[in-house]
């Protein structure tokens, strides 16, 4: 049986609109939905990546763990499910840094930031991620420039987050 997913719907201020809208549907001017982007770091500066399945949008593309916010879930809930889902990893709430808010087209996108003591071992998600790696952030510009990167999350990363990433940890490198 297929499980149909549904989203609620936000206006640009991120208030819900009291209606749900099933995955895929297109959105009319002036509704939102929210997605959720975790990346995931190592105390010593390792950012984690995974590999998209080859039968998703952007077929064996890397990209941080992220998804859809589903009806009903806060931004938060979503980004502790994504995170669980595609990687193992179980957070806490207090363990999720905002990064930042980002509106591009129908999307908000809701960033944010996982510190982790060390490499954990990462529990991938069937027809979702084939793979991952650990890449030192300063090693992180040339991985982009070497291997297929989701468009949209490595903007977000490289004009909003890669500066704020580095002076949050400040007190580890």
């Amino acid at each position: 049986m297929i499980h149909k997913e549904y989203f609620d719907i936000y206006d640009i201020n991120e208030n819900k609109l009291g209606y749900k809208v099933l995955r895929g549907k297109p959105l009319k001017k002036g509704e939102y939905h929210i997605v959720v982007e975790v990346i995931t770091i190592t105390k010593e500066g390792k950012l984690l990546v995974t590999r998209r399945h080859p039968n998703k949008h952007f077929p064996l593309y890397y990209e941080f763990t992220g998804g859809s916010v589903k009806a009903g879930e806060t931004p938060l809930a979503g980004a502790k499910r994504e995170l669980c889902e595609e990687t193992g990893i179980n957070a806490n709430d207090d363990e999720l840094i905002p990064l930042g808010t980002i509106v591009f087209k129908e999307t908000i996108y809701k960033d944010y930031l996982y510190i982790i003591d060390e490499k954990q071992d990462i529990i991938l998600q069937p027809d979702e991620t084939i793979g991952y790696h650990f890449i030192h952030i300063n090693n992180f510009d040339s991985f982009l420039e070497k291997y297929d990167f989701v468009p949209s999350g490595k903007k977000r990363f490289l004009e909003n987050y890669k500066d704020k990433i580095l002076e949050l940890m400040k007190e580890y490198l």
